[in-house]
């Protein structure tokens, strides 16, 4: 039982970090675009 609650919550702060990461990128992304407009 133990097992699953720590393999959950590992899972959960796993999809978290790949969330911030996808985030990041989109906003790096939408920023270059902006940049690239402008010019």
């Amino acid at each position: 039982m133990v097992m699953i609650v720590s393999w959950s919550s590992l899972l959960l702060t796993f999809i978290q970090d790949i969330g911030s990461v996808l985030s990041g990128l989109v906003g790096i992304s939408a920023s270059s675009a902006g940049i690239v407009r402008l010019k």
